[in-house]
């Protein structure tokens, strides 16, 4: 298998963000690798470039709740329905109870934001 190309950000890029569950019958690991093989498949089928799968954790002193990974694809500007690109993998998701929520980021809908 080959090394995975650096996801990338460029500004006037979209991105595709998908936020979903841990299956409920595997493991993290065995999650992580069976996540990695199928987003991998969604890369070549789909002719996207890069993405990126971060485990989440919880931002309060609470047990972790809410979503438990962010996949982000970066997107083609000329795709025309970049949620379309990636459908297969949202319905496998669906199908094993990980209820994925699916969002486009994109930076020319934007505010930066500075202290003070």
């Amino acid at each position: 298998m080959s090394e995975p190309r650096p996801f990338r950000t460029m500004p006037g890029v979209p991105r595709l963000l998908l936020l979903f569950h841990d299956p409920y019958h595997l493991e993290e690991g065995d999650a992580r690798a069976w996540l990695r093989r199928e987003v991998e498949a969604a890369l070549r089928r789909d002719q996207l470039e890069t993405a990126r799968l971060t485990r989440l954790g919880s931002a309060t002193s609470q047990p972790r709740g809410g979503f438990d990974w962010l996949l982000e694809f970066s997107v083609d500007r000329a795709a025309t329905n970049p949620r379309a690109a990636i459908g297969e993998l949202v319905a496998d998701l669906r199908l094993l109870g990980m209820a994925p929520t699916v969002a486009v980021a994109d930076d020319r809908n934007a505010v930066d934001l500075k202290p003070g």
